[in-house]
């Protein structure tokens, strides 16, 4: 998952979840430089067993996901619950050819930040 922020509360519950089950999840933050808390969110991720990084480069504005190599989501919406229940934000689901695009994307971004957990 690549997320500038990431507070709202339902996709973190996902994301805690989804680790506890053995599944392996990884996010991108927004460097913690710019989006202070995300320093403080990196260490309850990590906690989680959730590996996360917030590098400096490429400094992550994106907002997508990908699941199980097959789907993707892109859109506007920050995983805030501002953003998600009250904004009216744009977003596309996308079939595999864009989750394949998306997720070597994010799998050289991953590798350059050092793949932290």
């Amino acid at each position: 998952m690549y997320a500038q922020t990431l507070t709202d509360p339902e996709t973190l519950s996902v994301l805690r979840r989804k680790a506890r089950e053995g599944v392996r999840v990884r996010v991108l933050l927004g460097s913690a430089d710019v989006v202070k808390d995300n320093a403080a969110l990196l260490g309850k991720l990590r906690g989680w067993g959730v590996a996360a990084a917030a590098p400096k480069k490429p400094y992550v504005h994106a907002k997508a996901a990908v699941a199980d190599g097959v789907f993707a989501y892109v859109g506007s919406a920050n995983f805030t619950a501002n953003s998600l229940d009250r904004n009216r934000e744009a977003g596309l689901l996308l079939p595999e050819g864009g989750a394949r695009t998306i997720g070597a994307a994010f799998a050289r971004d991953w590798a350059a930040s050092g793949g932290a957990r």
